[in-house]
């Protein structure tokens, strides 16, 4: 998988309500933009963390990334 340095401030902020478990669109409604736009965030953070195919969860895989480098920058603190 991908490193997150990678992501835009504003996908950053899409995966972190992903990974608060958010729905397209309340994270729609809670970052201001439209369920389309979500939507298109949500593919560039999954192509940029290098999840793409079938055989697996999209949206599950981001999260442990996110949460992988959350406790990483728990570790180097």
């Amino acid at each position: 998988m991908g490193d997150l340095t990678c992501l835009t401030r504003r996908e950053h902020d899409v995966l972190a309500a992903i990974a608060a478990g958010a729905t397209n669109p309340a994270i729609a409604a809670r970052l201001f933009m439209s369920e389309r736009t979500v939507e298109t965030h949500a593919r560039q953070i999954f192509i940029k963390l290098g999840l793409y195919g079938e055989g697996c969860n999209k949206r599950v895989m981001a999260v442990l990334a996110y949460l992988d480098a959350a406790e990483l920058d728990r570790q180097v603190r």
